[in-house]
């Protein structure tokens, strides 16, 4: 009783706000994860449907990078529901922690990789449809398991979220620059070689059609790719210049609430609105995506709808009269008779 009387009221102003700001940020997390798995499943089911549209390697890596961001949305609503009930081992939490990084680095490579594959598909656009580079998807995937276990493995004991080190920082730098360089590359070359194709007497029609499958497909994967490396590049500069991680820090909120509480809000809030910007970049924006879903929506819709009498078309003769079909003729003659 005698040592609460020499709290600090500025301590218990600053407990009291950080434990607002974690509640809110429970409630933040869940209902932006909540529709971002929404869309993401939307938009996986859509691409698998579509598959015969694009090149399979296209649509495997397309289809892995949704599918990371669906399980470690996942697995942040099990976090942060454990975290909810008060499940606090040790273990548990330190595998969920390592597994959702996992994940996280691991898509890093294989967006690479998906620049990589549409920059093959140009390079060798006559005869691209009909190749199945399989060493190169088994590198690829490869490649990013390893890159994703030596970023863990430098981070430390993976225990507690840690901000980047200076050689992960310089890592996911590079991958994003190279990614958006051979995006934009892509997207340039592409319009190219379609201007260069359309006058040629000589350019055969499967390597017209190749040509802008490959627009297409870039399209689709240049808007998502984009801002998956802005959130990557937003993870990074606040860290650095802010000193304010992704991950809610009790510590470092009693430590300067009242800047902590409006920093990371806002990082908080845009982050959670930029991975909501990917699967509606691709569904709201792209005719090969949203027109199954328009036609989904009208099949449901049209199913739904009570069956209406269909509206039978009405025949009239000289006199203004409506023909009725179906009498005999008797009452035919009966009614003609009658008419005149």
């Amino acid at each position: 009783m005698f040592r609460s009387a020499f709290i600090n009221p500025d301590f218990l102003a600053a407990q009291e706000a950080c434990r607002s700001l974690d509640a809110s940020t429970i409630i933040e997390l869940k209902i932006f994860t909540i529709i971002q798995l929404f869309l993401f499943f939307l938009l996986l089911v859509i691409i698998i449907k579509q598959r015969r549209v694009f090149h399979p390697f296209f649509t495997i890596f397309l289809g892995i990078m949704i599918i990371s961001y669906i399980t470690i949305g996942i697995l942040a609503l099990i976090q942060v529901s454990a975290d909810y009930l008060e499940i606090k081992a040790q273990n548990y939490s330190r595998f969920l922690f390592l597994v959702i990084n996992f994940i996280y680095y691991f898509a890093i490579p294989v967006n690479v990789m998906c620049t990589l594959e549409r920059l093959f598909a140009t390079f060798y656009f006559r005869d691209y449809e009909g190749r199945r580079p399989w060493f190169f998807l088994v590198s690829a995937f490869t490649l990013g398991g390893l890159f994703s276990i030596g970023v863990i493995a430098n981070m430390g004991d993976g225990s507690t979220p840690t901000f980047f080190s200076t050689p992960v920082q310089n890592i996911l730098y590079l991958s994003s620059a190279i990614s958006l360089i051979i995006s934009f590359f892509v997207v340039i070359l592409n319009i190219h070689l379609m201007r260069k194709n359309s006058g040629d007497r000589h350019s055969t029609l499967t390597s017209r059609y190749q040509l802008t499958e490959n627009i297409k497909a870039v399209r689709i994967v240049l808007p998502f790719i984009f801002i998956d490396n802005l959130i990557t590049l937003t993870d990074l500069l606040t860290a650095k210049y802010l000193n304010v991680s992704s991950f809610y820090n009790s510590s470092m909120c009693l430590a300067s609430y009242d800047r902590y509480v409006i920093v990371f809000t806002g990082i908080a809030t845009i982050r959670h609105l930029l991975v909501l910007a990917m699967p509606l970049s691709i569904l709201l924006f792209n005719s090969t995506i949203y027109r199954p879903i328009i036609d989904l929506m009208k099949h449901f819709f049209h199913l739904r709808r009570p069956k209406r009498i269909a509206n039978k078309n009405e025949f009239k003769n000289v006199l203004g009269k409506t023909i009725t079909f179906g009498q005999s003729q008797d009452e035919y003659f009966a009614q003609l008779a009658k008419s005149w």
